[in-house]
């Protein structure tokens, strides 16, 4: 993983990002034994994460298709870069929910995933690409699954749209939950990095692995 290392005491989400593109993000409840979901996306090579600008990047992690996964304030993001016409218009992500989970479900176009108590702990965003040139499509989410492990299938007719195209879908805090979200990305290393290069996103901010702030926001 690429963290996090550490928690913040006032998150209501926290975030890490795989260290190959064929391994699982994985978002959590801190404070809330078992509240986490992992988000393993299927047919990827496995090519190691970089971090880029504040973001971790895949590069190829498909035919002609870039992964770009943006752990913000607000969010937890996976966008696809589809550079060419190769690149895959479907992407299917097995969803493998921790023991604090009660139920994964669709709702109004919409993922949601459920504590023990009921509540929404974490539910997508609605889905769209964009292209080059502006157009903006809705992104199809259909939930399934594979023997008992939830599969969410991610669809988006390219037809008309101009390459390169940014498709996502992105995951937030529940409704119920309280609206200040803060992410972090503690002890940001590949396995094979040196302690010399840790860094840590808090709060949209890069700081360096003392607290200080590097002034680089996080983009949202």
């Amino acid at each position: 993983m690429l963290g996090p290392a550490g928690r913040q005491a006032l998150a209501t989400l926290a975030a890490s990002a795989p260290a190959s593109a064929q391994d699982a993000v994985r978002i959590e409840r801190p404070g809330e034994a078992g509240v986490s979901l992992d988000i393993r996306a299927t047919g990827r090579d496995a090519v190691p994460g970089r971090i880029e600008d504040g973001v971790v990047v895949y590069r190829r992690a498909e035919p002609s298709t870039d992964v770009i996964v943006v752990l913000g304030a607000s969010r937890v993001e996976e966008l696809r870069l589809l550079r060419g016409p190769e690149a895959p218009s479907v992407a299917r992500y097995e969803l493998r929910p921790g023991p604090g989970v009660s139920a994964v479900r669709q709702r109004a176009g919409r993922i949601e995933v459920l504590d023990g108590s009921g509540r929404v702990a974490f539910q997508t965003s609605r889905a769209y690409a964009l292209d080059v040139g502006g157009t903006r499509r809705p992104v199809s989410l259909r939930l399934g699954s594979a023997g008992d492990v939830p599969v969410l299938e991610a669809q988006v007719s390219l037809a008309g749209l101009r390459f390169p195209v940014l498709v996502d879908p992105e995951w937030v805090a529940g409704p119920e939950w309280p609206a200040e979200l803060l992410v972090a990305l503690g002890s940001v290393r590949l396995e094979h990095d040196s302690a010399a290069d840790v860094e840590l996103f808090v709060g949209g901010n890069k700081q360096d692995g003392k607290g200080k702030d590097k002034g680089a926001p996080v983009k949202d």
